[in-house]
């Protein structure tokens, strides 16, 4: 028996098609036709060497790197996508553990009780070029999910643009396909503890990717911890080197073609630098899709991210 074609279902279906290449394309060209600072590219190129198991980073070396404080607390990390736009973790949105007394102390997802300082080598000191700037809106993924950390992405519009400095840059937007490869070797840098002194600098480490096969297997995380390829873990089996509390929404950024790339944000992990337990990052490649749509709709002009 020949096959029934349904010829509304079909055109439905090219209708939907079509308007999706369309919008998609429009997307695509509303985000690149235009030049800004180039993303990636720091004054000082970062030593591939708070974070545990690295060292202080050299001033200019990060500099898209920020830090996010919630009512006056320091809260998380972030990068700079654009001069209106920073990246940065979902879960920082999270009910904090301490109180707050502001007006909007209850909503931790209200941009008022937010700041975002870049070009900030120190968390509790005050350094020359450092820039501060409140939040007019947060963007939280729809479908983030607080226990499992899955989809663990939110964006961030400031009230003012960010002016590009030395120490005060743009980091690289991956596309879907720039995905990072098993074993490839990535900064991760951020102010949280570092399990030794506590100086409160931006301090970074190198941690290589680990693969889904291994990182789900019974003795490291297992099948259920962490959801690929959402998600991907980067780090060492013999543990020594992580990202640790603090370090939340940090970007794991990882070259390509001499570019640097927000790959990874630090969105959780067990403990800090234990063996056979990495840091698991969001993978931002695979949120490539809503990122841009949602910086086209909140953007009056033309936004550049590369």
């Amino acid at each position: 028996m020949e096959p029934t074609v349904n010829m509304c279902t079909c055109a439905r279906f090219a209708t939907f098609l079509a308007v999706f290449v369309c919008r998609f394309a429009l997307v695509s060209s509303f985000l690149v036709g235009c030049k800004e600072e180039n993303c990636g590219e720091p004054v000082i190129p970062p030593q591939a060497l708070r974070i545990v198991g690295g060292h202080e980073s050299i001033s200019g070396s990060l500099p898209w790197t920020v830090m996010l404080v919630w009512c006056d607390f320091f809260r998380c990390g972030g990068a700079i996508l654009s001069s209106q736009f920073i990246l940065t973790a979902a879960h920082c949105f999270d009910e904090p553990r301490y109180p707050c007394f502001r007006l909007n102390s209850k909503e931790t997802r209200h941009p008022s009780n937010w700041t975002v300082f870049a070009g900030k080598q120190n968390a509790i000191r005050s350094n020359t070029g450092e820039m501060m700037f409140e939040v007019e809106e947060i963007f939280i993924h729809p479908l983030y999910h607080n226990h499992s950390h899955r989809n663990d992405i939110a964006l961030l519009r400031l009230k003012t643009n960010i002016t590009y400095t030395s120490l005060i840059r743009p980091i690289c937007l991956p596309t879907s396909s720039q995905v990072v490869a098993d074993g490839q070797p990535c900064i991760v840098a951020g102010y949280g503890e570092t399990l030794a002194a506590q100086t409160f600098s931006l301090n970074q480490v190198t941690v290589k990717v680990i693969s889904d096969k291994v990182c789900t297997q019974p003795d490291w995380y297992g099948p259920s911890y962490y959801d690929p390829p959402e998600q991907f873990c980067a780090g060492f089996e013999h543990g020594g080197k992580d990202a640790c509390d603090g370090d939340s929404g940090s970007p794991l950024v990882c070259d390509f073609d001499g570019k640097w790339y927000a790959s990874g944000i630090v969105s959780k992990g067990f403990g800090c630098a234990a063996p056979k337990r990495p840091g698991v990052y969001t993978n931002v490649s695979y949120h490539d899709f809503w990122i841009r749509t949602t910086l086209a709709a909140n953007v009056p002009g033309p936004l550049c991210l590369t």
